[in-house]
This record gives structure tokens, sequence and C-alpha cells, in this order.
């Protein structure tokens, strides 16, 4: 089902943005979310490929996945991949913007996410719709891009590392689904909140008589309790008694504290828990100890940790001493101090540094040998041969060789290649693992840059040009013949082969379509539901 549609689309990108760099080269960095195309819209799938990083059967795969999940819980994942996201301010802000836009998800459910990949910005986003946020928080989605996604792109495995975390995304979906349908509710607006609407408060469902109505969705939970979650903290004008079905009302700034154990005090002071209040006034009417319900939201602070005793995060870390520094494949040893601001908990800890950590572009090689790879100027990010290397035994940076002293390693064949402008080769040498210079302590790596120059089967390196002439013209009656002839630059072989040059094909039938049935085929296309998403998810840098 997908493979003609995805040809024909991946075809039509590969052409469209072709033309765009030679044409306008300075644009060619330039995109926007309406800029890519809604797979829903184009060819009824889940997968947009606008980098060209994905082949047609990884393509038809992910729509298959994402295909056998929609129908059996209705959660839609859209995954695209784009050269760039400039000129957003960040490929977050182009992330969000791109759900927004085609609102993945269905409509009252918000059971959507975005898989986005900018191959530019070395860049992995995922968005979450708000309904996935509690299924899944910030932390597991940055987990499974952590240890499902980045490790296979940093080797160059965009499909791999697709593939995985798809995989990882549904199996998580699948186990505990979100509900399809939550309940929505239409309420009359007043006049004075127009503006603030229209400026993007809330979404307008319809203009009546002068009456201003948006549609709002309803969370339902228990009236008292307390409830850790970003979503719900949020928004907690759209929370509604689970028992009555009335709204809640929010606690003043000044309640909320007499409501606070004092390890939830403490952790407001210190600023790592964040707490609002809301109580029914129908059930609790004068909201007393234990008739609220406490939402909290947790900052994130990378100095605090949560206590044993309290079970809150009030417990500060701080580092007293370095014992011992880490390198790039050892870890270090620190001495942590850890005291609890609420119980008056100390405790001293010898705790492990982390190694040091590579650049998010670093390509790992063998100390010694030879590899190839392709090097050829693209829009997608970097060259290769600029990106830094290091060791794959001792993950320390690896030195590089380059002019006269690389020389005295190549072999003929690989200083024609390089002569030729074909491959540039650069030298690689370890001095943790090689100290000592020497012809087989260095890795020598290729980077291709002339595809026109073919490789030579003798001299197995890139050093024959081909050159070729058409004898006899083919035309829509007969064939063609055309002359091929391959020499090597470094060993002297030569060929020539004669090939039959196809027929010209017919021109094409001259159709004529009528209005009637162009707006048939548009009312064929699909689209996304209509869910939201408030920014959740998260991103890695490869």
């Amino acid at each position: 089902m997908f493979t003609r549609t995805t040809g024909i689309k991946q075809t039509f990108w590969g052409i469209l943005f072709g033309f765009s760099l030679i044409i306008f080269p300075l644009l060619s960095h330039a995109l926007t979310v309406q800029e890519v195309p809604n797979p829903r819209q184009q060819y009824g799938g889940w997968v947009t490929d606008m980098a060209n990083i994905l082949s047609n059967e990884t393509e038809n795969q992910l729509n298959q996945m994402i295909a056998e999940l929609e129908a059996t819980t209705g959660a839609e994942i859209a995954v695209v991949t784009v050269p760039t996201t400039a000129p957003s301010s960040s490929s977050k802000v182009f992330t969000t913007e791109l759900f927004n836009h085609w609102k993945v998800g269905k409509s009252g459910a918000d059971n959507g996410l975005l898989f986005l990949t900018a191959v530019g910005e070395r860049r992995v986003e995922i968005e979450t719709g708000y309904a996935m946020e509690s299924l899944l928080p910030d932390a597991e989605v940055g987990n499974i891009l952590k240890t499902q996604v980045t490790p296979r792109f940093r080797e160059g495995n965009f499909e791999g590392g697709i593939l995985a975390g798809t995989q990882a995304l549904i199996a998580v979906i699948a186990a505990d689904p979100p509900p399809l349908i939550t309940e929505m509710e239409t309420e009359a607006v007043p006049g004075d909140w127009i503006p603030w609407l229209l400026g993007g408060g809330g979404a307008l469902a319809t203009i009546a008589g002068g009456t201003v109505y948006r549609q709002k969705r309803r969370i339902f939970i228990e009236p008292t309790g307390r409830t850790r979650s970003n979503q719900l903290f949020q928004n907690p004008q759209r929370l509604y008694c689970n028992q009555c079905k009335h709204p809640l009302k929010p606690l003043e700034e000044p309640e909320i504290n007499s409501h606070l154990t004092p390890p939830e005090r403490v952790a407001q002071q210190l600023g790592s828990v964040e707490f609002k209040g809301a109580f029914c006034a129908r059930c609790y009417p004068s909201h007393p100890i234990g008739g609220v319900q406490i939402l909290s939201y947790e900052t994130q602070l990378s100095n605090v940790t949560n206590c044993p005793t309290c079970q809150e995060l009030t417990v500060t870390r701080q580092v007293t001493k370095i014992v011992e520094e880490p390198t790039w494949n050892r870890t270090g040893k620190q001495w942590i101090t850890e005291d609890c601001h609420c119980c008056d908990r100390h405790e001293e800890l010898l705790e492990d540094i982390p190694c040091l950590q590579p650049p998010v572009n670093a390509v790992f090689l063998p100390p010694t040998g030879r590899s190839r790879v392709q090097d050829q100027l693209s829009f997608m990010g970097p060259r290769e041969c600029d990106r830094p290397a290091h060791c794959l035994v001792c993950r320390y940076p690896l030195h590089k060789i380059q002019g006269y002293p690389l020389q005295s390693l190549l072999t003929t064949a690989e200083t024609t290649a390089q002569t030729l402008g074909s491959v540039n080769f650069i030298g690689w040498q370890c001095t943790n693992c090689y100290p000592q210079s020497g012809n087989h302590l260095v890795h020598i790596r290729g980077y291709i840059q002339n595809s026109a120059i073919l490789e030579c089967a003798i001299c197995q390196e890139f050093t024959v040009t081909r050159t070729e002439q058409v004898i006899q013209q083919p035309t829509t009656d007969c064939t063609g013949r055309q002359e091929i002839h391959d020499r090597c630059h470094c060993c002297g072989n030569e060929s020539t082969q004669c090939v039959i040059l196809p027929a010209l094909p017919p021109p094409p039938p001259v159709y004529s379509y009528s209005s009637d049935s162009s707006s048939d085929s548009s009312s064929d296309s699909s689209d996304f539901g209509g869910g939201e998403s408030g920014g959740g998810g998260a991103g890695e840098d490869w």
C-alpha cells in the first residue's frame, strides 16, 4: 500500500530540494512548519522524510507499525525528518509548532506523538500530547532517546535509531493506552475575555449572535489528596471534582502553606517543588485540612534529591573534595555531602565521577587499520572529515595527521586517488594506545569526495575515470548505442564496452480534468485527528 506512494513522495521531495539548493542557495536552510508535507494528507501515511535518510522499506515498516497502533489504541505518531529547523529559534520550538499545526492525536484525547529528527542541527525531538504526558513523562522520553536513538545516530544509523525509538514508544503506549475520548464542554466566554482568546489564550469554537464560545477539556480528579503532575499543575482551571462533577476552585496563595507538610514547605523554600491547591466548594465548602487537592511540580534542580526519611526533595548535595579526576576511559572519585533541611539528616558519600564525554558528533575509530566514508557536501550537516575522532579502544581523542607526514603512509593507489580528488585521506593516531609513531600504528581514513571517479577492481581504490560517447541516438522507433571507456590512472588498466540505449518512450497522452473530478479526489485525503500539545516531551543531541 505504501511502496508506490512512498517512492513517488521521496522522488518528488528529493527533486524539489535539489532544485532549491541550486537555484536558491541562500534560502535552502530556511524551513517553516507550513512547508513540511503532512503525510496524512499526502498519501495517508505517518512518515515525512524531507531529509531523505529513510529507505522505502523503513518507511513502509514505520507506517505499518503506527497504523496498527492507531487501529488498536487510537494513538497517533508522526515521524518526521527535516534537513534543518531554521529559522526557528530551536528544534524544540519547531517541533511544538509542527505538532499543533498538524494537530497530531485525536481531538479531545490529545493522544499524539511527534518524533522529529533535525539532521542539520544534529538534534532529535519527541513531542507529546497532553494525554501522553502521564504515560510518557519527559524523563521516560529522554531515556528512550538516550538508549535507543542517539547511540545509533552517532554511528550514522538513522534508520535503526528511528525504528528502535518508534518501537519503544509503541511498546509503552500499547501496554497502557491513554483514554481515547475525554469529556468536552462548551462554555460562553465574557466579552472582556475575547481579546485575550484571540491572542492565543483559548480555542474558539463558534461565534454566533455576538457571543463567543470555546471548548474546554474537563479533567476529573478526586477533590482530596496529593497529585504530582506537570500537566495538572499547569492547567488547574481544567480540574473538575470526580464526585460531584463541579469545577474545583483554586486555593489562595497564603492558604496553600497551611495545607503543606513540613517537608513540603522545606521543598518549596528550596525551590525543588512548586505547589498549588484546589478544592471542591460543593463537597467541601470550608475546605478544611484534608479537604483539598494539592498539586505539585518538580523543578528538576540538579543539586536537590529525595530524602528517604521525609519522602520529599529536601536534600541538597555538595561536592566537598575531588579525590581523583576522571579520564576518557576511567571514572573519577569525589566526596559528596548530603544534608536534609527538614530532618537534619547528614551523610558523606564517596561517589564516582563519570568519564569525560566525547562531543555528540564524534566518530569512534579503531586505532589502526583503514576505513572509508562518503564526505560530499550536503545540506544535512557538517562534512565527515570535520567530525572529531576518538579511539574505539580507549575513547581518547585521536590526533589528526595530514599533509607531508601522511604521504609516506599511503599506498600508490591511495596517492593516485588523492591526486585525482576522488578521496581525501586523513591519518588518525591514538597517542594513548600508541605513543610512538609508525606505519601500522595509525588509522588511515579515506573520505570519498567525487563519486564520478570509479573504483578499480585491481587497485581497490577510486582511480578510474570514465568517458561516454553516444554512437547512435535512440528514437521512439529504434534503440541507440553508447560506447563507455574506463581507464585506471594507477595501474593503467583500460576497458571499453558498448551498451544499448533503450528506445525513447512515446509522448504521454494529454488528459483534461473537470473540476468535479479534482474535488472528488481531494475529498479522499485524510488528516490527523485534532490533538494538542503543551510542549511536553524531550530532545537530545547526537
